[in-house]
């Protein structure tokens, strides 16, 4: 099965997040954040559409990129109730580890910066405008 082949990737390895498709890992990444999730999307949807992904930790950012990529199913080790809630007005499926009220920022003193800026949209495509601002004003990160 996808999606326990991509779980055990995060689980067992280094890997932070993997996508399988029919078999075959078709993208990891080490890189935490959600850098690795645009790098998914940005392969194209003849690549992505059908895979099953999974992360260590799925936010709303992530929910909104991979929604786009047309995923058939997802694993989050931690997600967030905002990512969990926007994944279930898209009906998408997802299996989770743990969920938390929101992911925390690397310093650990406030939410991650990509889901503040997205609490006030539903919209992945205008999501996926609001992570490459960020993205570009941070160099990356």
């Amino acid at each position: 099965m996808d999606i326990e082949r991509a779980r055990k990737l995060i689980e067992k390895s280094n890997t932070v997040f993997a996508a399988v498709k029919d078999g075959k890992v078709i993208f990891a990444s080490e890189e935490r954040g959600i850098k690795p999730a645009l790098e998914f999307f940005l392969l194209g949807k003849e690549t992505t559409k059908g895979s099953s992904a999974a992360d260590r930790v799925i936010g709303k950012g992530a929910v909104m990129l991979l929604s786009l990529c047309c995923c058939k199913e997802l694993y989050g080790g931690v997600v967030s109730q905002d990512a969990l809630a926007s994944l279930k007005k898209m009906g998408q499926t997802v299996l989770w580890k743990t969920v938390v009220p929101h992911i925390i920022n690397r310093r650990g003193d406030g939410r991650c910066p990509v889901e503040k800026l997205l609490l006030n949209t539903e919209d992945p495509r205008e999501g996926l405008d609001i992570i490459k601002k960020f993205l570009m004003k941070s160099g990356g990160k």
